[in-house]
């Protein structure tokens, strides 16, 4: 089982640069990845979508990638700086045929090199790809050992809550059979009443029996408790299969939680005691930090 929220960071150094990567994932309905890569390396883009989408199945992944000043060291820095120089002279001269008066930034050398020096731009096979997917592939390990961990207290957190929700679905079984026997014994002890009062004039035995069934009809919830304990226990089995690192649990345990609640919203209905209420208002409220949690969950 793997949380949807981690973060993994890696640094590559070859090539006469150094590089630094971080992979930053919260949760998120579907998978949204979100580069954030300098403009030279655009052409990259492809190749590490691929990789994020081969380790990471659900959230928002933000990749960003940056060079490493620091761990470049001022030679690697002057030679971005001559890189960019060798723009200012076809810029001054493209500035005085369009009698261009805007100030020339940085930006400006960065744009005009990503348009105009668009053929030699970093391919594939050159030394910068290799470090950057090599840096990529790395934090991704990162990220996924930090997902599996929390993963894994989620796993516990679940663990919990399904054994409580066992035991709720038994406490439910006695109480059905409790609140069975006092509607009886208050509808018997109810038709005695009105004999004593009424006399002759008192309903029937048969029509007060008829009542009493019509009212326990309306009273049992065997058929919910039924559904109730199908849906823990098909909770149970996904929790056995994000031990073995099944993807997509989170979502169907969402799924679950929704029925579970249906069937408490059901079974609060019919109480006809407090203590199935009071009892049902506890199963919601775990089973509602259930459903919050497995939103977490990839």
């Amino acid at each position: 089982m793997r949380s949807m929220t981690g973060y993994g960071e890696a640094a590559a150094q070859g090539a006469g640069c150094a590089l630094r990567v971080r992979v930053r994932t919260v949760n998120a309905r579907g998978l949204d990845v979100r580069l954030h890569l300098p403009s030279a390396w655009d052409t990259f883009a492809a190749d590490m979508t691929r990789l994020v989408r081969a380790v990471v199945e659900r959230g928002r992944v933000d990749v960003t990638a940056e060079l490493d000043v620091g761990r470049a060291g001022s030679e690697a820095a002057l030679r971005e700086v001559e890189r960019l120089e060798r723009w200012t002279g076809p810029l001054d001269e493209l500035r005085f045929r369009l009698n261009w008066s805007a100030p020339m930034t940085i930006d400006t050398l960065l744009r005009a090199e990503a348009v105009l020096g668009a053929g030699s731009q970093p391919r594939p096979e050159d030394d910068v790809y290799d470090l950057l997917l090599a840096a990529l592939e790395e934090a991704l390990e990162q990220l996924d050992r930090a997902r599996r961990r929390e993963g894994e207290q989620l796993r516990a957190f679940f663990r919990e809550a399904h054994q409580a929700l066992v035991s709720h679905g038994e406490a439910m079984d006695h109480l059905t059979a409790r609140m069975e026997a006092a509607l009886r014994e208050r509808w018997v002890s109810r038709l005695e009443e009105l004999r004593t009062l009424w006399g002759a004039g008192a309903p029937t035995e048969d029509r007060w029996l008829g009542e009493l069934v019509m009212q326990l009809q309306r009273a049992d919830v065997r058929e919910e408790i039924h559904r109730y304990r199908v849906h823990v226990g098909a909770l149970g089995e996904l929790l056995v299969e994000g031990a073995d690192g099944t993807r997509g649990v989170g979502r169907r345990i969402e799924l679950l939680c929704q029925e579970l609640q249906r069937e408490c919203a059901t079974l609060s209905a019919k109480a006809t005691s407090t203590e199935l209420s009071h009892r049902m208002v506890d199963v919601r409220l775990l089973v509602e930090q259930v459903r919050e949690q497995a939103a977490n969950v990839e």
